[in-house]
């Protein structure tokens, strides 16, 4: 999605971002697991929305 609007918080402005999804690797109790998960990214500096 991209178009919408909201804060960043590395460049300080409201700004337009894109939604993607990354995952995450984490070992819990010696067994590892994979989440995916969807964040906000500013399309000006790339830092994640907040």
């Amino acid at each position: 999605m991209e178009n919408q609007r909201d804060f960043c918080t590395e460049c300080r402005r409201e700004t337009s971002y894109t939604l993607k999804k990354i995952k995450i690797n984490q070992t819990i109790r010696e067994k590892k697991y994979t989440f995916e998960i969807t964040a906000a990214f500013c399309n000006k500096c790339g830092g994640e929305m907040g």
